[in-house]
């Protein structure tokens, strides 16, 4: 009889267990996210032609500022296949002084529109901006101190 050690056991628990794990696209795609990812949230659907898809705000995070993008994802077969478009919100970008307080969606009369609490990071003074998709790759940014 053969005895089994436990470094043994340990690789044939991880070979059993490695294809389970890895194998998991969705796990495969939060591992492989930069660390200076602070947030995402789906914002709704977006159609241009034939495809479609999910248009998503990511808001990136370092010492010095947040950053803020729209994403158009195309779907196929549904679930998410590959991002068409990304725009960086200039209105905030550029002004390298801005951290991200709340996301809030919300609709009118006049379509959808993202709604960001914002902290100036100089004054501390609390500002909303208001984003208003226009079709892909457009949107109109309003900031109201």
């Amino acid at each position: 009889m053969r005895v089994v050690t436990p470094i043994l056991r340990i690789i044939l628990l991880l070979m059993l267990v490695s294809p389970m794990v890895w194998g998991n696209g969705a796990l495969k795609s939060v591992l492989d996210l930069t660390p200076s990812i602070y947030d995402v949230k789906g914002m709704g659907q977006w159609s241009m032609g034939s495809k479609s898809g999910q248009i998503r705000l990511v808001i990136t995070r370092d010492s010095k500022r947040d950053q803020v993008f729209l994403q158009w994802v195309v779907w196929r077969d549904n679930q998410p296949f590959s991002v068409e478009s990304t725009v960086g919100i200039s209105e905030l970008n550029r002004e390298d002084r801005y951290s991200v307080t709340f996301i809030r969606r919300e609709a009118d009369d006049s379509g959808r529109q993202i709604v960001l609490g914002l902290e100036d990071r100089h004054t501390k003074e609390a500002m909303r901006a208001f984003i208003r998709i226009k079709e892909m790759g457009l949107y109109q940014c309003h900031i109201q101190r």
